[in-house]
């Protein structure tokens, strides 16, 4: 049975075109999962078991890759961050200062006394730390996808690339 050089682009085409429809598939399947998981993000949940399953995913399907911010996670690790550093008390203790020494009228006399006044009460030793903030980047997820996998994508396209090959060889012969 021979069949034309027509049909043999026609069944390229198609078999290129099934393939190109179920990689957008794969993709839009992964753009769900990521939403899905920036949203029990946001509800605080655990998201560890469904970035694993959705790596695993992206692994087996041709360029279904994504990008994943965890903005809630990362958020509350800042607040986290803040919420352990030591404040700083000299601000507070020179508040203090100026209030018990407004009694003085005198610039030199109330300056002198907010100075007496933080020396007496100021901790020796007190060094105040910032917040050690997290990395962002620890909280941003790259699921990486194979340029091609052999899945019904896959396949869809080597097929096409095999029946065009046929059908450009058959032309010449």
């Amino acid at each position: 049975m021979k069949i034309s050089k027509r049909n043999i682009l026609i069944i390229a085409a198609l078999a290129m075109a099934f393939g190109i429809i179920q990689i957008a598939a794969g993709k839009s399947y992964v753009n769900q999962q990521a939403a899905k998981i920036v949203a029990k993000d946001a509800a605080g949940q655990d998201v560890g078991a469904d970035l694993v399953a959705l790596q695993l995913y992206t692994n087996a399907h041709m360029l279904s890759g994504t990008q994943i911010f965890l903005k809630d996670s990362y958020n509350r690790a800042v607040e986290a961050a803040k919420a352990t550093a030591q404040p700083s008390s000299s601000s507070q203790l020179y508040g203090e200062a100026q209030r018990a020494c407004a009694v003085h009228k005198d610039s030199i006399a109330q300056a002198k006394c907010v100075s007496d006044y933080i020396n007496s009460r100021a901790r020796p030793g007190a060094n105040p730390q910032p917040a050690v903030m997290p990395d962002q980047a620890a909280y941003t997820k790259v699921l990486t996808s194979p340029i091609w996998t052999p899945d019904l994508a896959g396949l869809s396209i080597l097929a096409a690339v095999v029946v065009l090959a046929i059908g450009i060889y058959r032309a010449r012969a």
